[in-house]
Formats: structure tokens, C-alpha cells, sequence
């Protein structure tokens, strides 16, 4: 049976009414039409997640989700052996920019930590030559959508980009994984920290909880009502402001104050939560 079947008539007829007039809906008009039929239970709830994640993520560019040029992990061009080790041990990144900060093109090439491996294995001790272990770097504009980039990704074989401004200056750089994170949700691998506790009272009335709490958890926590539209308490600041929030902005919001205290230029990560209304008393824990 096709989807469109399946679809409640009042939105078939808002759908076909787009195609009618040669109108492509907006991403917040897919989302909104998706929304109604997620509550008519056409849909289920993580089929429209996934869909919403899409969506909005179709609206992002490149400068919105990359990592800023002065937090990239790099190495310098005329690193030892032993120094770009330490690197890849400390950092638990598998690629990183190859750079030479006096030269016009600051960017050599890209070091991939496995082609290290395959040199010690392939060479034993003979000696390394980091010039001929880089790759060709792909660079790509700030202004960039991640769709675009994503099928650059795929076409390319890459997975990793550096980023440019308008002037050809590095921004700096965006992975495959910062793209699909967008999409669908956080994707964590061995070197990600884990958190048992989600939520903590480290002063009185004064809550640091973990932007990866599911909205479920929050509302029981703290007696709230907060809608299920998106799973994460991240998410629902992340869609207040409009954007990926800094370390210190905040928000109000359905009688409680939220304060970003840690993020990075992809998501937030924890956030300081004050109830600016008397918690009930079985919610304090």
C-alpha cells in the first residue's frame, strides 16, 4: 500500500494541493503535516523523529554543525614520529589536518591514524615519511547544506572535510559523523564518555542535568509537561534556539530556567536547570 494511502484525506488534500500548484512545502510545513499524523497515529512516533531530524537537518549548513578552526585537533607539518603518536593517542581521533601555518595553503593533506598502523606493520622501523601518508584534503564552503555535503561525502569516499569561508580562509573542518548526527541523533563510539547519572542536585534547587535525558525522564523528575515532539531535553533547547546554543546562553522556558554549561559546535552536553516554581515534594530526590 503506498504511504500516501495510508494518509488521513485532510492532509492527502493539502499534500495533493501542493503538488497542484507547483508549490514545494517548506521543511516546517513537512514537519507540521507530519506532526498531524503522527497524532492521528498514522505514523508512528519514531518514524516521525527520524523524519523531523531529516528535515530540519535539510535546512543546516556546513557553518552551523562544523568544528570551529581553533578547536580542531591538528598536526603540524614537521611533526616527529613520535609526536604525532602522542597525538592520536590523547586526542582518540582517527583523522586530523596536516597543517603548515607559514605556508599560502595552510593545509597539507589529511593523516589517517590507520595509515600510521599499516606503515608500522607494512615497514617495521624504517623510517616514517609523513608527506607521503597524507591524503588530498576536500575542502568545502561554510555556506554549504548538509545534504550537499552529505552526497559529496558519499561521492568522494571521505570522511572528512575542511571548511572554507568566503574569504578561502580555514573555518575549519566537518565529518561524516557531525552530518548524521544531525539526522539521526547522537552516535557515540568507544572514546565518548559515559554518564550513569543523567541528572544531579548539586546545590539546592539547582539541577545539572545531562542534555541527552529523554523527555520522559525530565517530566517525571521534575513534575513537568513538557511535550514528546523531541526525545531529549538537548533537543528541546536546541529547537528553542533555533541553532546550536553557546556555553552560557539561556533560556526560559515552562517555568524553568536553563543555563547551556557545556556544548561544543554540534550539540549541547550539559545544562544547569533551575525550577523557578516549588517542586512537588516526591520529585526531589
Amino acid at each position: 500500500m503506498k504511504i500516501l494511502d495510508r494518509l488521513p484525506k485532510p492532509l492527502k488534500r493539502r499534500l495533493r494541493s501542493y503538488v497542484a500548484r507547483s508549490v514545494l512545502p517548506s521543511s516546517a510545513d513537512l514537519i507540521a503535516e507530519l506532526k498531524a499524523a503522527r497524532d492521528n497515529g498514522v505514523i508512528q512516533r519514531e518514524e516521525y523523529a527520524i523524519v523531523e531530524r531529516v528535515l530540519r537537518a535539510s535546512e543546516l549548513k556546513v557553518r552551523d554543525v562544523m568544528i570551529p578552526r581553533a578547536k580542531m585537533v591538528t598536526i603540524d607539518h614537521e611533526s616527529t614520529l613520535e609526536e604525532i603518536l602522542r597525538c592520536v593517542t590523547e586526542s582518540g581521533h582517527s583523522r586530523f589536518p596536516v597543517i603548515n601555518e607559514n605556508a599560502e595553503n595552510e593545509i597539507r593533506g589529511i593523516l589517517l591514524a590507520k595509515d600510521i598502523l599499516h606503515h608500522h606493520s607494512d615497514n617495521g622501523h624504517q623510517e616514517f615519511s609523513l608527506f607521503d601518508s597524507i591524503r588530498d584534503p576536500m575542502f568545502v564552503a561554510e555556506s554549504m547544506r548538509l545534504h550537499s555535503l552529505l552526497k559529496r561525502f558519499q561521492e568522494r569516499r571521505s570522511h572528512m572535510a575542511i571548511v572554507v569561508n568566503e574569504y578561502k580562509g580555514i573555518a575549519g573542518l566537518i565529518t561524516i559523523e557531525d552530518v548524521l548526527e544531525q539526522m539521526v541523533g547522537d552516535i557515540e563510539d568507544e572514546s565518548d564518555i559515559e554518564t550513569d547519572e543523567m541528572i544531579t542536585e548539586p546545590a539546592n534547587n539547582l539541577f545539572s542535568v545531562n542534555a541527552q535525558t529523554e523527555i520522559e525522564e525530565f517530566n517525571e523528575r521534575f513534575d513537568a509537561e513538557f511535550p514528546d515532539d523531541v526525545d531529549t531535553i538537548g533537543g528541546v533547547i536546541l529547537k528553542l534556539a533555533g541553532r546550536v546554543p553557546v556555553t552560557g546562553d539561556q533560556f526560559d522556558y515552562r517555568g524553568f530556567k536553563f543555563e547551556v554549561t557545556e556544548a561544543d559546535s554540534r550539540r549541547i552536553l550539559q545544562l544547569q536547570v533551575t525550577p523557578l516554581r516549588p517542586l512537588p515534594p516526591d520529585s526531589v530526590q
